[in-house]
């Protein structure tokens, strides 16, 4: 069923406005570098120049790999934590300059002991790429990847006994539509059904190309019962084509069962769709509506949320952190902007400020919100603190959690804008080639046993730049402590000397007990040496990398404050249960809004302490403004 275009659709042949002082051009600048991106199936056979030695490793490095293309645009099911405390993670490596010990490499952190494990080099004993884990059973691990003709199945019986280039395939997945790109999770009791989403590649099946395909086994990959199935939500009533690295499998959650598959293609609804009687039927969530996905973009941009991390809360709410990018062209075209891009945060309880109703979101402030391009636009996008012509006169929304920002002398992001006295970035395309662009690759992890999120992504780092003029992309990341109610500042994780001339892509990341762990691929070069991007093809490593959460967002934790207009406002505690304290630096009126925006409460706020019985509202989230600023807190 075709969709009724509502998004603001932008003419590409904007004009372009002036400069302001230390700030970038207009926010449609950007828009005319569009690039087609590069797509790898796991098939290829690669090889440029011969590079040095590769590098001896030292400690927290899971591995070196010459093969340093892990994805097209989007997450992939690569990390698993485990219960005792071990964490794998997965990535693609070679050894050697032809790629011929290509493979997936499992490193290991053990957070009890703080010991990490190298790889050892690939689990399988032929070739393979771009290969997908999940946890097996009672300590083992699945690993699904592509093969030169296939996607096999591997099964590592034991998690803390992995031996290197030793795994045999019990199965290849069948070939009738050539599957390629495959993730996996697993699902039962006794975490032993396995469910394999692969594209078929080059393939028209049912009114789709390349659609997404479903296999499962419940006998450990020996046979299948489902396979080369298109789920209903995946039909061609929800696309007409898919791609490569469209989708991916988010933890099982074993409470009840929920297996679920997060869709962020270009040409779909963003959406999660779920099952919790292992795999029989479906259901979904939607966080994205599409302009309309059997349409003709060619003469205009859409915006859309493209590299997607996702997580449910303990009311299964649905929790996401994303990449913002655009495409254009017909359906299926493989189009992005490298001079645009940020991390905004979504989820089912927004929209964060109950009083403005988004740009183009039809009906009333409240829930659920559903993003379009217009909202991405209009309200993430073009408010960025550097436009000339922001919207929202600068002020960005909450949820803009991850922007490209001016840094200070220590290397760390200034976030208000009046405080920037110069800008660094003459072009915002100039970084390595990811498919990405000016932030980009988040990660979106919970600590199981509080309310805490981190989300970590990369962006540009205007300090720094490698011979050919491209920034290094470092890593950056904020912080919730109320389940993504209210988020701290982006701070820089890589700011040590040791990392002045080092890239760092591909980020997964895990949240244990305070402290935030981190794998990471890093090199000395911007780019790929897949592509040729690098003369050097012995610096490119895996590394880990472990931080105190207090550390970083300091008392984040513990007091959110808001600053506006010389006016300071702390609330806590969050949760609160019965007593809410509004700490204000002046008099103000404070107002407390339910999620529909309804006013519950006025009180006229004075300078300091003022506390508010909240003992009488229902548990939920609300909302609380002194003068011009809206912030959440949450009832217990």
């Amino acid at each position: 069923m075709k969709k009724t275009i509502f998004t603001l659709v932008l003419v590409l042949s904007i004009a372009v406005s002036g400069f302001a002082q230390v700030r970038m051009a207009s926010k449609s600048d950007a828009l005319k570098n569009v690039v087609t991106k590069q797509i790898f199936n796991g098939s290829e056979s690669l090889k440029y120049v011969a590079g040095e030695t590769p590098m001896t490793r030292t400690d927290g490095e899971l591995d070196y790999t010459i093969y340093d293309w892990q994805t097209n645009a989007a997450s992939r099911n690569w990390t698993i934590m485990w219960d005792d405390g071990k964490i794998n993670f997965a990535f693609t490596c070679a050894t050697d300059e032809s790629f011929s010990t290509r493979g997936t490499a499992i490193g290991t952190y053990d957070a009890v002991n703080d010991v990490w494990t190298p790889s050892g080099g690939r689990i399988e004993n032929e070739k393979t790429g771009f290969g997908s884990i999940a946890r097996y059973g009672e300590n083992g691990i699945v690993v699904v990847a592509h093969t030169a003709s296939n996607c096999g199945v591997y099964i590592i019986p034991d998690k803390d006994n992995i031996t290197p280039n030793s795994y045999q395939a019990v199965s290849y997945l069948d070939n009738t539509y050539s599957p390629s790109w495959p993730v996996v999770q697993t699902s039962g009791a006794n975490r032993d059904i396995i469910h394999i989403m692969a594209t078929a590649s080059e393939q028209e099946i049912d009114g789709i190309t390349e659609p997404i395909i479903y296999f499962r086994s419940q006998d450990g990959g020996q046979t299948w019962d489902k396979q080369n199935e298109i789920i209903p939500n995946l039909n061609s009533s929800h696309a007409i084509t898919f791609s490569s690295n469209d989708c991916y499998f988010m933890e099982t959650v074993e409470s009840c069962n929920r297996l679920s598959l997060v869709v962020n293609s270009a040409w779909c609804d963003g959406k999660v769709i779920y099952s919790e009687d292992d795999g029989e039927t479906w259901d979904e969530v939607v966080y994205y509506a599409h302009p309309g996905y059997d349409q003709d973009f060619t003469d205009i941009i859409f915006l859309y949320p493209r590299w997607v991390s996702a997580q449910w809360d303990s009311n299964m709410k649905l929790h996401i952190v994303y990449e913002f990018n655009g495409s254009t062209g017909v359906p299926g075209s493989g189009s992005y902007y490298p001079g645009i891009g940020g991390v905004a945060y979504w989820s089912e309880l927004m929209p964060l400020n109950p009083n403005a109703l988004a740009v183009g979101i039809a009906g009333e402030a409240g829930q659920p919100f559903v993003m379009d391009s217009t909202y991405l636009y209009q309200d993430i996008y073009a408010s960025w603190y550097l436009f000339s012509d922001a919207n929202h006169d600068g002020v960005m929304f909450d949820e803009y959690i991850g922007f490209l920002p001016a840094l200070d002398e220590n290397d760390q992001p200034i976030m208000n804008g009046e405080d920037i006295t110069e800008w660094l970035v003459e072009d915002m395309t100039l970084h390595g080639s990811y498919n990405s662009g000016t932030c980009a690759m988040p990660v979106l992890c919970v600590d199981p046993s509080s309310n805490e999120m981190v989300a970590v992504w990369v962006a540009m780092n205007e300090h720094y730049k490698d011979g050919n003029g491209n920034h290094f992309y470092r890593l950056f990341a904020a912080y919730s402590d109320d389940f993504g109610a209210t988020w701290s500042d982006q701070k820089q994780l890589t700011t040590d000397f040791m990392f002045q001339l080092s890239e760092f892509t591909y980020p997964q990341a895990v949240l244990r007990n305070g402290q935030l762990i981190i794998a990471v691929q890093m090199d000395e070069e911007t780019g790929t040496y897949v592509q040729g991007d690098e003369s050097n093809s012995g610096n490119n490593l895996y590394y880990g990398l472990t931080f105190n959460i207090n550390d970083i967002f300091g008392g984040t934790a513990d007091v959110n404050e808001v600053i506006d207009n010389n006016t300071t406002m702390r609330v806590y505690p969050s949760p609160a249960t019965e007593k809410l304290n509004v700490t204000l630096s002046n008099n103000s009126k404070i107002v407390i809004y339910n999620i529909t925006g309804q006013v519950i409460n006025t009180i006229d706020g004075q300078a300091g302490v003022n506390t508010i019985n909240v003992s009488s509202l229902s548990s939920g989230v609300y909302f609380i403004s002194a003068g011009n600023k809206t912030q959440k807190f949450i009832v217990k």
